[in-house]
């Protein structure tokens, strides 16, 4: 069965709590307040003296952005670990918390939920780095897509596994606003609808385009293939303007093997 990212997410009703250790644990790779200002607590040095001792890191304190800076980090660290595993394998990771250059109160609140859907993540694997353990998700990174004056930020995190998470964030410089994915389609000509009728064609065609062959296939077993992608389908998948204007979305396709479902990349 495919794992769920809630797996490694932490509940929202401790994400305050949580998000302050955290920020103090790693603050030698945090950017604070867009400045270049680094501080560094008792907790933080004692943090960052641990993982000395299990990894090599590298840590990239300027920001990585496009012109003009639209989008910077927060964080950036990669390393490898000091030790190879059981089969000669040097476990590497790689963790970036992208954020949109801009104090509009909704990019405020977007950046914000940007460092939500992603420290608890991150900061698992801080604590299996220190503990010394495997990593789950080894890569959260992201890419910049900018469609005149509306920039999207797509984050991918991996897994050893072949597991692959997406999240997309895109903001409006021109009117200091979030773009949301209803007025992404709403762009594209598409309606909450009819854009989740088409999402849910495709994911039916792809089951029955790989069956074609083998008619003694009944209907009821296609749709055990084709329904728990249907499910998860909604209008809040990730999806984003790509630099020509397309709409790129990231549908969950059934799977036929493995996990139910895996992600795959449709223009709309």
């Amino acid at each position: 069965m495919f794992l769920s990212k809630q797996r490694w997410k932490f509940g929202r009703e401790k994400f305050t709590m949580k998000k302050i250790f955290f920020i103090v644990a790693i603050m030698t790779v945090f950017c604070l307040g867009g400045c270049g200002n680094r501080e560094e607590g008792a907790s933080g040095q004692r943090i960052s003296e641990s993982l000395e001792t299990v990894a090599d890191i590298s840590v990239e304190i300027e920001s990585k952005s496009t012109k003009p800076r639209r989008v910077v980090d927060i964080l950036s660290v990669s390393g490898d670990f000091k030790e190879y595993d059981e089969d000669g394998y040097r476990p590497g990771y790689i963790y970036q918390i992208p954020q949109f250059n801009a104090e509009s109160d909704s990019a405020k609140v977007l950046n914000e939920r940007i460092v939500e859907e992603l420290y608890g993540t991150i900061t698992a694997e801080v604590e299996n780095i220190l503990a010394g353990n495997s990593l789950f998700c080894h890569s959260v990174t992201y890419e910049v897509f900018e469609y005149g004056d509306i920039v999207s930020i797509l984050v991918t995190e991996s897994s050893d596994c072949d597991i692959v998470w997406y999240e997309a964030y895109s903001y409006d410089f021109a009117n200091d606003k979030e773009v949301t994915n209803v007025e992404m389609l709403a762009m594209n000509g598409w309606t909450e609808d009819t854009f989740l009728e088409e999402a849910y064609r495709r994911e039916a065609e792809s089951v029955r385009e790989a069956f074609k062959d083998y008619p003694e296939v009944t209907e009821t077993e296609l749709n055990q293939y084709i329904q728990p992608a249907r499910d998860i389908t909604d209008v809040d998948i990730p999806m984003y303007v790509g630099e020509d204007g397309s709409l790129n979305v990231y549908v969950p396709f059934p799977s036929l093997a493995g996990p139910e479902w895996v992600y795959q990349l449709e223009e709309f």
